[in-house]
């Protein structure tokens, strides 16, 4: 059974059902709660934490918001007693980072790389996630829309992103916070502005900074990335669906594709490739 997909800092349903040795399905347990651990050291990260009894599906539950610091695989042990003895039940969960934005994703530009009829969704997350950040990475174009703060300085008028595509400026500022108004986007595939002459220091033996507040990504995204995503979780999907979070992540997409679906992957994204 795959793991749970849950992202840090959103909440999620964790189902606990407990069961005899005789794979009788237990109710009516007494002191029940939950730990979790980490899968990669066994450590406790939360304990204590306390579950309730849906009647209606026999089964107990509890709502987790992971913290934004966490992100790998995990599991929980639940614990409760009846008739007199300790019982377990074990839920493995991967997750994600707070932002991941994964929800951004059109799946349906995705799936149709994967060779099953049946797709089982439950794995998808974590795959599309491993893939995106390895294209983000190869490229060095931020894909999925994320807001940015920077103190940038203005140079020969200009103005360097760190992140780009540009999708908006929210806001420009000098260093005191006064908005600036006087400026225009050169290059929004690169990230540039150019500030005009107005809003420099007339003393220009200091480099003048400016703050600016932006968000940055493809919207939409390129048929093209969605196209090299979408061999990554093919092939992941195929190879790699009953591996957790942690172990995709330790081989990353260079050690689990294939030689030649590398190659292809990586000229696609031959005109998107950032050139420093």
């Amino acid at each position: 059974m795959a793991n749970l997909k849950l992202t840090a800092g959103s909440p999620s349903k964790i189902v606990f059902r407990f069961y005899d040795e005789q794979g009788q399905l237990l109710t009516g347990l007494s002191s029940v709660s939950a730990n979790l651990y980490s899968s990669a050291t066994g450590s406790l990260i939360s304990s204590g934490l306390p579950l309730t009894y849906d009647s209606t599906n026999q089964y107990y539950y509890l709502i987790y918001t992971p913290p934004t610091t966490l992100s790998g695989t995990y599991y929980f042990v639940a614990l409760g007693i009846h008739d007199g003895i300790e019982r377990r039940a074990i839920v493995f969960v991967d997750i994600l980072p707070s932002n991941a934005n994964i929800s951004l994703i059109n799946y349906d530009q995705v799936i149709k790389f994967i060779n099953d009829i049946n797709v089982d969704y439950s794995v998808l997350p974590s795959l599309i996630y491993t893939a995106t950040e390895w294209v983000q990475d190869l490229i060095g174009r931020i894909i999925l829309p994320k807001s940015f703060k920077e103190k940038l300085p203005v140079v020969d008028g200009k103005v360097y992103l760190n992140y780009f595509p540009l999708l908006s400026i929210v806001s420009l500022t000098d260093k005191e916070g006064n908005l600036l108004t006087d400026y225009s986007i050169e290059s929004k595939e690169l990230g540039i502005l150019e500030v005009k002459e107005s809003i420099l220091p007339t003393e220009r033996k200091k480099l003048p900074f400016v703050v600016v507040e932006y968000i940055a990504g493809y919207d939409p995204i390129p048929d093209t990335i969605y196209t090299a995503i979408g061999m990554i979780v093919g092939y992941l999907y195929d190879r790699a669906k009953y591996m957790n979070f942690d172990r995709i992540r330790m081989l990353g997409v260079e050690g689990i594709l294939a030689k030649d679906v590398l190659l292809k992957v990586k000229e696609i994204l031959t005109p998107y490739i950032k050139v420093v």
